[in-house]
C-alpha cells in the first residue's frame, strides 16, 4: 500500500536523520542560552555547622549572597547565546524546508515515473508490437518494402529501451524518496 504525502511528510520529518541533527543543536543552542542567562541570577549559599569542642557545642549558620557586578560581560554573553540560539533555529527550518522540498521533488518524480512506465507497458509497446506484425504481415505480401519492416523494428526496440529507462527512473526516484 502506498503512503499518501500527508503520511510521506509525517515520516520525513520524524525520521530524517539531517533534520533531527538540527533539531539537537537548536535545543542544544536553546540550553546554552538558558545557562547564559541564569549567569545573571543572584547565587544563593546557606551552610550550617555543628562544633563540639571540649563538651561545648555550638551551631553556626551563615547565608550568602553574591550579585553580579560586571553586567556588560553578561550582556555580552547572552546575547551571543541568543544570536546562536536564533541561528540554530533558522538552519533547522532551513534543513526542514531542505526535507520537505526533496520529499515534494521524489514524490513527484516518482508519481511520474510511474505514470510512463505503466503507459509504455499498456499501449505504447503493445501498439509497436502490433506495428511490427502489420510491417511484416505488409513485407511477406510485398505491400511494403524492407525499410518499413526495419523501421518498425527499430520502434520496439526504442519503444522497450524507454520503458527500461522509465523503469530505472522510478527506481531512482524511489530510493530519493527514501533517502528523503
Amino acid at each position: 500500500p502506498a503512503a499518501t504525502p500527508a503520511e510521506l511528510r509525517a515520516i520525513a520529518l520524524a525520521e530524517n536523520p539531517s533534520l533531527a541533527a538540527a533539531v539537537r543543536e537548536s535545543e542544544k543552542a536553546r540550553a546554552e542560552l538558558g545557562m547564559k542567562r541564569s549567569e545573571w541570577l543572584l547565587d544563593l549559599s546557606l551552610r550550617y555547622r555543628r562544633r563540639v569542642e571540649n563538651g561545648l557545642r555550638s551551631h553556626d549558620a551563615s547565608l550568602g549572597l553574591s550579585l553580579p557586578l560586571w553586567f556588560w560581560k553578561q550582556a555580552g554573553t547572552v546575547s551571543h547565546a541568543g544570536y546562536e540560539a536564533r541561528y540554530a533555529d533558522a538552519l533547522q527550518d532551513g534543513e526542514r524546508l531542505a526535507v520537505l522540498v526533496a520529499l515534494r521533488a521524489a514524490h513527484a518524480a516518482m508519481l511520474t515515473e510511474a505514470r510512463l512506465r505503466d503507459a509504455y507497458r499498456t499501449t505504447v509497446i503493445p501498439q509497436a508490437e502490433s506495428a511490427l506484425r502489420s510491417a511484416e504481415s505488409a513485407y511477406q505480401s510485398d505491400r511494403a518494402g524492407f525499410l518499413d519492416l526495419l523501421d518498425a523494428g527499430r520502434s520496439l526496440v526504442t519503444a522497450r529501451l524507454e520503458s527500461v529507462r522509465h523503469e530505472a527512473d522510478f527506481e531512482r526516484a524511489m530510493a530519493a524518496l527514501s533517502r528523503a
